[in-house]
C-alpha cells in the first residue's frame, strides 16, 4: 500500500493523506514463501511490477510531495523516483521475522 500526501492547502473533503491499496501477489495469505532469498527477491519484483500500473494510474496526474510505502512496497519508490519526488519507508531497511533469514 502506498500513503499519498498531498501538498498543504485546501482539499475537497478535508483528508490531507489518501490510501491507494493494491492487491498483492506476495504469498501472505498462506505464509508459503520460499526458501531461497533469490526467488524471495524475484516475488517483490513481481509483486511491483504489477502494482506500478494503478499507481501511476492514481498519481501521474497529481504527483504527491511525499511518497510513503512499507519495505515491501517497491513500486512507490520507483515512482517517486520516476517523479523526481521523495520517498519515504515506513519500516526499517533490514526487517527480520523470526524463523526466517538469519
Amino acid at each position: 500500500m502506498t500513503l499519498h500526501v498531498p501538498s498543504p492547502g485546501p482539499h475537497r473533503d478535508g483528508r490531507r493523506a489518501e490510501l491507494v491499496p493494491c492487491a498483492s501477489v506476495l504469498p501472505v495469505a498462506d505464509d508459503d514463501w520460499p526458501a531461497d532469498p533469490v526467488a524471495v527477491m524475484n516475488l517483490f519484483l513481481d509483486d511491483a511490477v504489477q502494482a506500478l500500473p494503478r499507481l501511476r494510474a492514481a498519481y501521474d496526474h497529481d504527483p504527491a510531495d511525499l511518497y510513503l510505502y512499507d519495505i515491501g512496497a517497491y513500486a512507490a519508490r520507483a515512482l517517486a523516483e520516476a517523479q523526481g519526488r521523495p520517498p519515504r519507508t515506513s519500516t526499517p531497511s533490514s526487517a527480520r521475522r523470526p524463523g526466517r533469514w538469519p
